[in-house]
């Protein structure tokens, strides 16, 4: 570790010689070249790759001559045949050809049979659970900064790498994170492990900040391994929301990120790659993944695994294949299966093709666990309700509250109907209308409980958390307090994820995620007898207004006129006896309950039909 120069510690840092983690250090990259000694006129290794790098240090770069780690060269041992791994030497035998003189083929070998190009600028071996690396790529153009990637003086859109998921900088970390843990002066262990499967495409920023809202992270850690926090409808590129931090994400929860996830071939570093091929005795080996998380690991650790798989259509979730021998379900199903009656687990699937991926692959192990089959691929074709937003109905399961969430319902959004197998129940419906009632109900979640012989809860969702929001699609309240649900009243009996409690900026701690959203709905609807219930949330405190309309239009009785209602659950509930403002009985018949909330210009109203 150095004592001077840029990434130096020392002064008021317990060691004098650790790195100081918010100083950027810097190292030049090299090309991905092979390490194989050109032989020009066959075109081998020749002309040298450009354009493309890979994480090692460039041999014109200052700290190449103390970091180097020597390696052998690689030679062909017969120059007439072919470039493969039975005719390459790389065990420092040097073939006479190489050093022979007028050889056609010789291109330039300098005497030493060993080179220190290839070394990696981080290496293996030196980090340990909790290591955060953030980092980005700079270009220069004869010695001219030209730009970086990811932009750090943005946050979103980060155009040029392709990326939604809104950070100043590429991270990485090593799992688990032990700086949470309470010997380093943490709150404790993570117990759920977040495997963002829809890398570059969003749903890591979409997590993050549902994370922040109810309470999954603490304040001191918001922004820590993305470099910025702000609360909703300000300019998150605005400098004074930026921070600089170092840290590994969440509080309750840890983060592992899978790259290029959309595609079959490229994708790499999945949740499997542990149980990858091990080809001892080849040139692969170790060389395989060492990132992963081992099954041992996951199962010392977390107690929850919650998989978000974004709206991508076409995955190849679980492996293994001939190509990706990374064997993904192995080890999702050994972490479930890994439960006892004192320790369950939880896995928490939420994804538009996580189950059509299963479906695909006769994939019984995983949707076994999960107790669903497929049923439809794609909701709007199935039900024939192209509406831009539906309802998103959830059970008792989710909560009782009376919530109703919405759901972005377009072509680019296939939205899983799904089928409960088994233990399965359904956790929520997606909207009933359409125009083939047939085919209704349309079952958007399936949860599985513990049973005598199996301990964990597992919970499937068809949809892709970005699409999920408050009623009407026109908020994201929706999408918190769903969360919050989930991981109060599901995995809650697991672990605590969600704290006691939200805590967001925006909306005060209340306790149930209902606070989240604005929301009415009815109960006692019919009404037989007795009174109907009118039950109201409100994302912030407004003045409100609840009026009852027959058919006509007519005005038939008022329960609120502008009156000021805190956030959230309004308790006790309005109600509604069936009688008319001069406090006659109405007539049997259908009339409507306009909900109006003045401040957040939520608008709504509800069928009801009264029979007594």
């Amino acid at each position: 570790m150095p004592t001077t120069g840029p990434c130096a510690g020392g002064g008021a840092l317990s060691h004098a010689q650790r790195w100081d983690e918010l100083t950027w250090c810097n190292a030049r990259m090299d090309t991905a070249d092979a390490n194989l000694l050109p032989i020009e006129l066959r075109g081998i290794n020749t002309p040298v790759q450009v354009g493309t790098y890979a994480t090692m240090y460039h041999e014109d770069d200052k700290h190449l001559a103390a970091l180097g780690i020597a390696r052998n060269k690689c030679f062909l041992v017969d120059t007439l045949l072919a470039a493969n791994s039975s005719n390459i030497v790389c065990d420092g035998t040097v073939p006479a050809w190489v050093t022979a003189s007028g050889v056609p083929y010789k291109t330039g070998y300098d005497g030493n049979p060993t080179t220190v190009e290839g070394t990696k600028i981080l290496p293996d071996g030196i980090f340990t659970p909790g290591t955060h690396v953030e980092y980005f790529f700079e270009k220069k153009e004869g010695g001219v900064f030209a730009a970086t990637v990811p932009d750090t003086n943005t946050v979103w859109p980060q155009n040029a790498e392709s990326s939604f998921d809104a950070h100043r900088w590429q991270q990485f970390s090593v799992l688990p994170d032990a700086w949470k843990f309470t010997t380093y002066g943490g709150l404790g262990k993570a117990c759920m492990l977040y495997v963002d499967w829809n890398d570059r495409n969003g749903t890591e920023r979409v997590w993050v900040s549902v994370a922040d809202s109810i309470g999954a992270t603490s304040a001191a850690k918001r922004g820590a391994h993305n470099g910025w926090v702000a609360p909703s409808k300000v300019d998150i590129n605005d400098p004074a929301y930026f921070v600089n931090k170092n840290a590994q994400p969440g509080t309750t929860w840890d983060m592992y990120g899978c790259k290029a996830a959309e595609s079959l071939n490229s994708q790499s570093g999945t949740i499997g790659a542990r149980l990858a091929y091990r080809g001892l005795g080849t040139f692969l080996t170790d060389h395989w993944a060492k990132n992963a998380p081992t099954p041992e690991m996951l199962e010392a650790y977390y107690n929850i695994m919650m998989i978000l798989t974004g709206g991508l259509n076409t995955l190849a979730l679980t492996g293994p294949f001939d190509d990706r021998s990374q064997d993904d379900t192995e080890v999702i199903k050994q972490f479930v299966l890994a439960g006892t009656s004192l320790n369950h687990r939880g896995l928490f699937v939420q994804g538009d093709a996580y189950m059509e991926d299963l479906d695909a692959n006769g994939n019984t192990a995983i949707s076994s666990i999960l107790s669903s089959s497929l049923r439809e691929a794609s909701y709007l074709r199935f039900s024939g309700n192209n509406k831009a937003c539906i309802d998103l109905i959830p059970t008792s399961v989710i909560t009782t509250n009376g919530d109703i969430y919405g759901i972005r319902n377009t072509c680019l959004q296939t939205l899983d109907v799904l089928r409960p197998e088994g233990d399965g129940v359904p956790a929520s419906y997606y909207d009933p209308v359409g125009a083939n009632p047939i085919n209704a109900p349309y079952v958007a979640g399936v949860f599985t409980d513990v049973t005598v012989d199996n301990h964990w809860q597992a919970l499937l969702d068809g949809f892709d958390t970005f699409n999920l929001r408050s009623r009407l699609c026109d908020k994201t309240y929706g999408r918190l307090a769903y969360f919050w649900n989930v991981y109060t009243n599901i995995f809650g009996k697991i672990c605590s994820v969600a704290g006691t409690g939200p805590q967001t900026v925006e909306v005060p701690n209340n306790s149930n995620g209902s606070a989240f959203v604005d929301f009415a709905g009815i109960g006692n609807n019919p009404l037989r007898q007795g009174s109907a219930v009118i039950n109201l949330t409100l994302a912030k405190a407004d003045r409100v207004t609840v009026k009852i309309y027959d058919v006509s239009g007519r005005l038939v009785r008022t329960l609120a006129d502008g009156q000021m209602f805190k956030a959230g659950k309004v308790d006790p509930a309005l109600t509604w006896d069936g009688l008319d403002n001069g406090g006659r009985q109405v007539s049997r018949g259908a009339y409507f309950v306009s909900v109006k909330y003045a401040n957040s210009r939520y608008d709504t109203s509800r069928k009801m039909i009264v029979l007594k």
